[in-house]
């Protein structure tokens, strides 16, 4: 059976943090801010709730409803939520620009550069991330925010390894990886973590297992030692337990897996548990327990089922978003028309084509599994 697993909410910690480093004053509302940018991961409809009655408030600083927009919006990307993901970055992109906002137009142009590298749109993706290292190149920057280039580079390593390049994903972790071990940051120490264990993953589909087992340890230990959030904590061990199943010790596999499951269930993402049903229905079927490979099997198809909805309502939705962008700029000049015109259209396709390949994919994967199953019980009779 096919290995190749993802794990989307690991992605997220790359949007970091929506609260400005670098205002000193600790205003009412920054304190709320701040609360609501803790509830992201576990309430993220109450960091929505809390940020947007800030955003909405008369008298609001540009910096204060752009870290709204950020946590709204990080909110809304662990909900699935992609049109109103992209929707409030796009605005947020819009305040810091217009307030010559340097540093929060680089976090901002980051976040983008992420949020379309998770749809595979990986020519928009970089075509942000790229926007973003040509601003941190070409102004003063403070020393404190110099780690956002290691999350350019973990988004780009990203996108290598959705395109099968692992030597170059590879490179770029280990470039995201030496600027955010200075930092002793929540949030770098969290990516550190996280690049360990996607350059794992590299190594994992490349068949070495020795060098993928010490980055899921690594990852592992550093998500232990800092009390980091329990999705980073419990990706290494999916790794650990992929390794025990691609050698076939599907026992060991099982046990991990087992352990992290109660972990996996009170994630707030709709497909929290998703990979971890995944790898205990594809065990299970290997150790011919078929009452426990069904049961986990359902659990797995229903989440797979629902997120395919999900994504499936929100693509119209993300479509009219970009569009309204390339609009903005269409007005801003006349005699780029035809160029964003263009845009649109390809936009339009890219969107509708990923989606479609996504929808294929997931009926392809049902289809397996029913088959695979059907010939498991002809084999019993």
């Amino acid at each position: 059976m096919a290995c190749r697993f993802t794990t989307p909410i690991l992605a997220i910690i790359f949007l970091f943090h929506a609260i400005s480093l670098f205002s000193q004053e600790k205003t009412v509302d920054k304190k709320l801010l701040e609360n609501a940018e803790k509830y992201i991961y576990v309430q993220p409809d109450s960091a929505i709730s809390i940020a947007h009655k800030i955003y909405t408030k008369d008298q609001v600083s540009p910096g204060d409803k752009i870290s709204s927009l950020l946590i709204i919006s990080n909110a809304y990307a662990v909900l699935y939520d992609y049109n109103r993901t992209i929707k409030f970055l796009l605005e947020a992109k819009k305040i810091a620009e217009n307030e010559n906002d340097v540093e929060n137009c680089i976090r901002i142009l980051t976040s983008l550069g992420y949020q379309f590298q998770g749809l595979n749109m990986t020519v928009k993706s970089r075509f942000y991330l790229k926007e973003a290292e040509v601003i941190m190149e070409n102004n003063p920057i403070a020393d404190s925010l110099r780690y956002i280039k290691g999350n350019i580079y973990s988004v780009m390593a990203l996108g290598y390894k959705n395109e099968n390049a692992y030597g170059e994903a590879k490179l770029y972790f280990y470039k995201a990886i030496k600027i955010f071990k200075p930092y002793k940051t929540h949030e770098a120490t969290a990516n550190l973590s996280v690049s360990h264990y996607r350059i794992g993953e590299c190594y994992l589909m490349e068949n070495n297992f020795t060098m993928a087992q010490d980055h899921f340890k690594t990852s592992l230990d550093i998500a232990e030692k800092n009390n980091l959030d329990d999705d980073i904590l419990m990706s290494p061990s999916i790794g650990i337990a992929r390794i025990h199943f691609m050698k076939k010790e599907y026992k060991e596999a099982v046990e991990i897996l087992k352990d992290i499951l109660p972990v996996a269930r009170k994630l707030p993402q709709v497909d929290g548990p998703i990979e971890v049903y995944q790898m205990l229905t594809e065990s299970y079927f290997q150790l011919n327990d078929m009452k426990n490979h069904s049961y986990y099997n359902s659990l797995y198809l229903e989440i797979l089922e629902t997120k395919a909805r999900l994504e499936e309502r929100t693509t119209n939705k993300l479509v009219q978003t970009l569009s309204a962008e390339v609009h903005n700029k269409m007005n801003a000049d006349k005699n780029k028309t035809l160029l964003y015109a263009s845009i649109v259209v390809l936009l339009f396709l890219s969107i509708i084509f990923i989606f479609l390949l996504k929808y294929i994919k997931i009926h392809k994967k049902i289809k397996k599994i029913e088959e695979s199953i059907d010939q498991k019980n002809e084999n019993h009779l």
